[in-house]
Order: C-alpha cells, then sequence, then structure tokens
C-alpha cells in the first residue's frame, strides 16, 4: 500500500526524463538532417536545377519538408484561397 504511494512521484520524474530525452533525440536528429541536407547541396552543386517533385520524394526531410509546411500553412485559410480563385 504505502509502497505504490511513493512509487507515483518516481514515475513522473521518469516519465519527465524519458519525455526530455525524447525531444533532444528529435532536436538532434532534426538538426541532422538539415546539416545532411544543406551538405549535400553543396556536393551536388553543378548548376542543374532539381524537379522539387522528385527532390520531396528522395530527400526525406530538410528543406522539402519546410517546403510541406509552408504549402499547408498557404492551404489552410480558406477565404483567402477562395479570394486568391477569383483574381
Amino acid at each position: 500500500g504505502s509502497g505504490e504511494a511513493g512509487g507515483g512521484g518516481g514515475d513522473s520524474d521518469l516519465l519527465t526524463q524519458l519525455l526530455t530525452s525524447k525531444r533532444q533525440r528529435e532536436e538532434e536528429r532534426r538538426a541532422e538532417a538539415e546539416s545532411i541536407a544543406e551538405d549535400v547541396e553543396l556536393m551536388m552543386d553543378n548548376g542543374v536545377r532539381v524537379n522539387p517533385a522528385l527532390r520531396d520524394m528522395f530527400a526525406g526531410g530538410g528543406s522539402a519538408a519546410k517546403r510541406r509546411q509552408q504549402q499547408q500553412q498557404r492551404r489552410r485559410p480558406a477565404s483567402d484561397e477562395s479570394a486568391d480563385d477569383s483574381d
């Protein structure tokens, strides 16, 4: 009985540590993916422009992910889209 009450505080501390650790790993992965994307763009810079749709299919993140987020943000306000269509 009394062991359960004391264990509850430890569980929340463990949960907090796990969530913090997960966020740190996600940030590290995101930073690594951005770094890799930048390195690849520099190495592959030969003046040829890659089709953005192909880049999105094969890059798996980096600038393509940012572009997708921007496109989604532009699509959200339906009233703005209808105003653009009327022009």
